[in-house]
């Protein structure tokens, strides 16, 4: 004898990244690490892909997010990449983090 149970709904996947907590920038434009307790420039990463990208630090004190590197529109690489994040640039440390709520990134 079995029994049948009904499944309820069903739960999408959690977004990539989000999982990881949200960056804090200083008004000069450094991610306030909390895992090492520094304030750093951050690395602007994409986990899951071999390109990097160079994160704008001048822009970024002043409140943009500008960044160079390839953005997705060249038909000769293929993305592979997860999402963006931010990266501690500590040497001993690599602790990641979310890019803060509306933060738009503007590729140069």
């Amino acid at each position: 004898m079995s029994e049948t149970s009904t499944l309820g709904a069903v739960a999408p996947p959690p977004e990539p990244g989000s999982h990881l907590p949200v960056a804090e920038i200083t008004e000069e434009g450094k991610l306030r690490c909390t895992r090492c307790g520094k304030d750093t420039y951050p690395r602007l990463i994409e986990p899951g892909y071999v390109v990097t990208h160079d994160l704008d630090l001048d822009a970024l004190a002043e409140g943009r997010w500008e960044a160079t590197g390839w953005d997705g529109s060249s038909k000769a690489v293929t993305e592979c990449g997860d999402y963006l994040a931010l990266e501690c640039h500590e040497a001993s440390c690599t602790a990641t983090y979310r890019l803060p709520a509306g933060a738009e990134l503007e590729w140069k």
